[in-house]
């Protein structure tokens, strides 16, 4: 199983504009859930990217939380979630799946392509589905 995630922008037409995407395997969502520093699910009073409209609620974790957060602010998010991935790797390789979908590696290289997307495309949003 996977998310669909990506970039896509409001250009004013009748539909949004997808800039691009990719297929991500849920099975590293905990290494996302850490690096990002998002906490586990449930209710929590801090304001994070969420589809929620106010500072307290239900949110997202993992990669999810990053669902409709604008480009512009998510660039920051993923690039400190990047650096405590380099930082200290090793709790990042005991999440490592067992069924081999999904690794350290490849969850760098998500979050990498989506920095990169997000530096590329500032006044896009961000989409997880």
């Amino acid at each position: 199983m996977s998310w669909w995630i990506g970039t896509e922008i409001d250009t004013g037409d009748d539909e949004v504009t997808e800039l691009s995407d990719r297929s991500v395997t849920y099975n590293v969502d905990e290494m996302f859930r850490l690096a990002l520093a998002i906490p586990e699910p449930g209710i929590h009073r801090e304001r994070r990217y969420c589809h929620c409209q106010s500072g307290d609620g239900i949110h997202n974790t993992g990669l999810e939380a990053l669902d409709r957060a604008p480009c512009s602010e998510a660039a920051g998010v993923i690039s400190a979630a990047l650096e405590r991935m380099r930082a200290d790797p090793a709790p990042y390789w005991e999440m490592s799946p067992a069924n081999r979908y999904g690794s350290y590696e490849s969850a760098m290289a998500d979050l990498e392509w989506l920095l990169d997307q997000c530096r590329r495309h500032p006044m896009a949003r961000i989409y997880i589905h």
